[in-house]
């Protein structure tokens, strides 16, 4: 579950994660402090965020 710090569905996407979890199902979990809803949109200003999600995505493919 990928979440941001400033994204006004923040709450939500912890409060699924949680759900998910209670449910058995294992959940990985990274935030991004300082960071807005559509930062994804944004590679060139927040590059390393960016790639931190892509080696996350990748490392999660990886691994199933």
């Amino acid at each position: 579950m990928f979440t941001a710090e400033f994204c006004p569905l923040r709450d939500e996407g912890f409060a699924c994660a949680d759900k998910v979890e209670g449910a058995g199902v294992a959940v990985e979990r990274l935030n991004f402090d300082d960071m807005i809803h559509t930062f994804m949109n944004m590679e060139d200003l927040v590059k390393e965020e960016c790639e931190a999600v892509y080696k996350a995505l990748a490392d999660f493919l990886n691994r199933k």
